[in-house]
């Protein structure tokens, strides 16, 4: 099948959204004791790196590994591949490059509860309202809402390609 794409966010409009939201958690954390953050894989692993690279305070960072889409397609079943990590009394940041629908990041929310955090936040760099089902989940560090397209590039893919686009396009086709 033919894919065509269409630019929606420059790698200038990203990195600028990335530096506000690392403001936004270093100047939130200050009253805290230092946060983990926790991305999901794998859409979150370039998003992650830019973000931590521009947190000024002292964090610990690790990840779960998450499945839930198939070619375009929502499965409704979410599959964590990684054990999750123990957050017990920490202060915790769920990092994704998007939450659309919200399955995903509210299955990860669900298992990290269960372990005991002082506190549990979002983060997503994208976020797509008009999809989202009856997993609602507030985003506390909100990027971009973005309109009812499948984006891909920085990080986000297609049936396992477009991950390593710098930009982020909607596809057409």
């Amino acid at each position: 099948m033919s894919y065509q794409l269409r630019q929606l966010l420059s790698t200038a409009e990203i990195q600028n959204t990335v530096k506000r939201l690392a403001n936004d958690i270093s100047r939130a954390a200050e009253s805290n004791p230092p946060p983990i953050l926790i991305g999901i894989l794998n859409a979150s692993f370039i998003f992650m790196a830019d973000l931590v690279r521009e947190i000024t305070i002292p964090i610990q960072i690790d990840f779960v590994r998450a499945k839930s889409y198939n070619i375009m397609t929502q499965q409704g079943q979410v599959k964590l591949d990684h054990i999750t990590p123990v957050v017990y009394q920490q202060h915790v940041i769920v990092v994704d490059t998007i939450v659309d629908t919200g399955n995903t990041v509210s299955a990860v929310i669900q298992q990290l509860l269960r372990t005991g955090p002082t506190s549990l936040k979002v983060c997503a760099l994208l976020h797509k309202p008009a999809r989202m089902s009856e997993f609602l989940v507030q985003v506390d560090y909100l990027g971009i809402t973005i309109p009812d397209k499948f984006v891909v590039g920085y990080g986000l893919d297609l049936d396992g390609k477009y991950r390593n686009l710098p930009d982020i396009y909607y596809v057409e086709g």
